[in-house]
């Protein structure tokens, strides 16, 4: 298996790192290390994401608040390369509803972390400057190197996962990512590909049939399997982050919105997958906020998402992945807070 260059590996973010780029909220009050509150904003190509979580005074992370707000930062942007003002609207209201509400729950520091829309832009400046203005909130865009070590350190705050060999394949809105762990929170290997749903739904048509959507999961099979073909025969169990996978675990477990938090450690198989992505493409898109598990918002991607994790399973030759909540924001807090 190839090994992450040293200079790769350098450049990985560390808590003091974390801290430096975020935007500090000075308590009023001195806290000890069991009343620390911290948040997390995710600013990805399709969503925006909240974490606000406790401290405990063993650095584990006691989650408080959770959001999700799909606002498309990346739909448009193909063609020129430019965010549209729109989108960049929706982005920076989205975050600054979510910036107020982990300072109205305690949070002392806020972390803001943008993804493949902000590291492509032309114009990406643009977003960032707006919230520096309004919130003081300095945005760090990480690499893709980063991205994958953080969603890493996020998966291992989950239970039992903290020491195992992992695969962990995170399914975003702009680039797909896959990094390999045997222990800890070291890759031995990591991979990033500008793939992602929001992407491929404007790319090409959403198929309509089993043979159509076999195509398309060939297809983009042949895109990622140069990329992830040095991990197919790693050892460590394959979770699976992100917004498309945990929908896929929603719709397969019929949970209410409410009940979503239930889909962590859930199994689910490429037979499974590809059923439900069916499903999903032959109802009229008018029709699909009915499907139970579906998260509003995500009507229009799934299956392009559904496509893309099929891919890369047929990849890495595995029939089952194990889904993880904890992706990016958990290991943006875990790092921060020195999490063991």
């Amino acid at each position: 298996m190839r090994r992450i260059p040293s200079r790769a590996r350098q450049s990985l973010p560390t808590a003091a790192n974390i801290r430096k780029a975020a935007n500090v909220q000075a308590s009023s009050s001195p806290r000890d290390n069991r009343a620390m509150i911290l948040a997390a904003i995710d600013i990805g190509s399709n969503s925006v994401l909240l974490l606000v979580a406790a401290v405990e005074d063993n650095r584990a992370l006691v989650p408080l608040k959770e959001a999700v707000s799909i606002t498309r930062l990346a739909e448009g942007m193909s063609g020129d390369g430019l965010l549209a003002q729109p989108a960049i609207e929706r982005t920076l209201e989205a975050v600054c509803q979510f910036h107020a509400q982990a300072l109205s729950l305690g949070a002392q520091t806020v972390f803001a972390v943008g993804t493949a829309a902000l590291r492509e832009a032309r114009n990406a400046s643009e977003l960032l400057e707006k919230l520096d203005e309004r919130l003081n909130l300095r945005v760090q865009v990480l690499t893709a190197e980063q991205e994958a070590a953080l969603s890493l350190a996020g998966v291992r705050t989950g239970p039992g996962l903290a020491h195992l060999p992992l695969l962990v394949l995170d399914v975003g809105g702009g680039s797909t990512e896959l990094v390999a762990s045997p222990a800890g929170t070291q890759a031995a290997f990591q991979a990033s590909l500008p793939v992602g749903c929001v992407r491929q739904r404007a790319a090409r048509a959403e198929p309509r049939s089993r043979p159509e959507l076999t195509s398309l999961v060939e297809e983009l099979q042949g895109t990622m399997e140069q990329a992830f073909a040095p991990a197919r025969h790693f050892p460590g169990q394959l979770v699976g982050v992100g917004g498309t996978i945990t929908s896929l675990a929603a719709i397969d477990l019929v949970l209410p919105e409410e009940a979503h938090w239930r889909v962590e450690g859930h199994r689910l198989t490429a037979k499974r997958i590809e059923e439900i992505a069916l499903t999903v493409a032959l109802t009229p898109l008018s029709e699909r906020s009915a499907i139970p598990g579906l998260p509003p918002g995500r009507e229009d991607t799934l299956v392009a998402g559904a496509a893309i994790v099929l891919a890369a399973m047929g990849c890495l030759g595995r029939a089952c992945l194990r889904v993880s909540r904890r992706g990016l924001r958990y290991g943006v807090l875990a790092t921060a807070a020195a999490v063991p």
